[in-house]
């Protein structure tokens, strides 16, 4: 099965999402102009993405004629196109007025961004379904039935009603709010029981994954609202337990706790260099082994910190223009040096 022209406009899109943010980021705040403008608009000029989207479709017919099946077409739109599973970090359809307000380049950026949504959404058109009752789009079944009919004319395609498999045996659903109230009844802070409060919605969306009950869209997966009241409910529930931030420490029935506060004393900069450097070199996985977000590793920190860090993007721009580039990890590091230097000079001082 050829592959090579689905993915040429695959590579194609993505890396123009990539570069409209690029160019979008780097003029957000303050910069004049971006360095390499005048050679992303003459490679802009060079592609021709109707041409491409035209091999693509080509590249599918033929495939159609050789394979005659549906379900593989399917599979060879899904093997093709990842980019509507990873994107492309920070593109967003809907930024044709924050572009306009950046007031850099603004013609260009725009009619980029409609080259590119006007492509992206063609595409998508023939991979997505968004019908519970069959996994294949409607634009797949005409273009594939259009082809048969010319190898056949008496061709009907025949596809079988498909209904997701889901488990909603009421029975088994673990979660109740009152049963959550009474494990906090049990809890001696109010800390301890935002923190059960939190852990069990951790728990309701892992159970709702578990059983096929979580609908995709084209880039994020969704919980299904059908059981969201759960959720709901804990939410609510959280309002009964105001934390003042020296809560003291007592012990519940069965259970000894200790709660401790942490907070980041360094600068909103020194937070941005280090968890970059983390996040960057892949040193944090999820357990699940789900693909780690930048955004939901950075509210994960600023929870344990208590951080609110604002103009994220401009902290890390401002990062990498300091004098030293890495100041804050070249902090680290010295002090790291300076703890083993210390142990051996005690340890010898002890022989």
């Amino acid at each position: 099965m050829e592959f090579q022209k689905a993915k040429r406009l695959n590579n194609y899109l993505s890396q123009w999402m990539a570069t409209c943010v690029e160019v979008f980021n780097a003029t957000k705040y303050g910069e004049s102009e971006f360095e390499q403008m005048d050679k992303v608009k003459a490679q802009f000029q060079q592609v021709d993405f109707e041409q491409l989207y035209n091999d693509f479709i080509a590249e599918l017919e033929e495939n159609i004629e050789k394979y005659r099946n549906i379900d593989y077409m399917d599979k060879y739109l899904e093997g093709s196109f990842y980019m509507f599973y990873e994107g492309s970090e920070g593109y967003q359809k809907n930024t044709d007025g924050e572009i306009i307000k950046n007031g850099y380049e603004v013609n260009f950026l725009l009619n980029v961004k409609k080259t590119i949504d006007l492509y992206y959404d063609k595409v998508k058109t023939i991979c997505f379904s968004y019908d519970d009752k069959c996994s294949y789009s409607p634009e797949l079944r005409r273009i594939f039935t259009e082809k048969m009919k010319q190898l056949d004319p008496d061709f009907i395609l025949k596809i079988e009603d498909e209904e997701p498999e889901r488990n909603d045996d009421y029975d088994d659903y673990p979660f109740d709010i009152e049963n959550l109230q009474r494990e906090l009844a049990l809890l001696a802070t109010n800390q301890e029981k935002l923190d059960l409060i939190r852990q069990r919605i951790i728990d309701f969306e892992q159970w709702q994954i578990k059983n096929n009950l979580v609908d995709n869209d084209s880039f994020w997966g969704s919980i299904n609202p059908g059981r969201s009241e759960f959720v709901k409910l804990c939410h609510i529930e959280m309002k009964r337990y105001p934390v003042t931030g020296k809560e003291e420490t007592k012990t519940s029935p069965g259970r000894q706790t200790q709660s401790k506060h942490y907070k980041w004393v360094a600068s909103g900069t020194d937070f941005i260099e280090l968890f970059t450097a983390l996040y960057h070199s892949k040193s944090i996985e999820c357990e699940d082994g789900q693909k780690l977000s930048r955004k939901d590793l950075i509210t994960y920190f600023q929870n344990i910190f208590g951080l609110e860090i604002k103009d994220i993007e401009g902290k890390l721009n401002k990062a990498g223009n300091r004098n030293e580039n890495t100041p804050f990890l070249d902090k680290l590091a010295q002090q790291f040096r300076n703890f083993v230097s210390d142990k051996e000079r005690k340890a010898n001082q002890r022989k």
